[in-house]
């Protein structure tokens, strides 16, 4: 019983941290959209994990999975429906 009541009192001495699944994307586009992109993505808490610059531009994004179709629909938006998003979840 006092082996229960300590690991009790430790357990909530932990610090806890909020779990947020993220998925992965690729997303291609003209570099026309760089910074406007980049700023879509940071604005919903996503990450850019690599960037590749070659005849176009291309991000790895982790996205939080509560804000894939708000992201997709804003690149498409800010691109003219240019942007290429394929999930790259395996």
């Amino acid at each position: 019983r006092a082996y229960g009541i300590a690991a009790r009192a430790a357990v909530d001495r932990l610090p806890t941290r909020h779990l947020v699944v993220r998925h992965r994307f690729s997303v291609e586009f003209g570099y026309a959209y760089v910074e406007t992109a980049r700023r879509a993505i940071l604005d919903v808490d996503a990450e850019i994990v690599k960037e590749d610059f070659s005849d176009t531009v291309r991000f790895q994004i982790d996205v939080p999975h509560h804000q894939i179709t708000a992201l997709k629909k804003r690149l498409a938006d800010l691109t003219a429906g240019s942007a290429r998003i394929q999930p790259e979840d395996p």
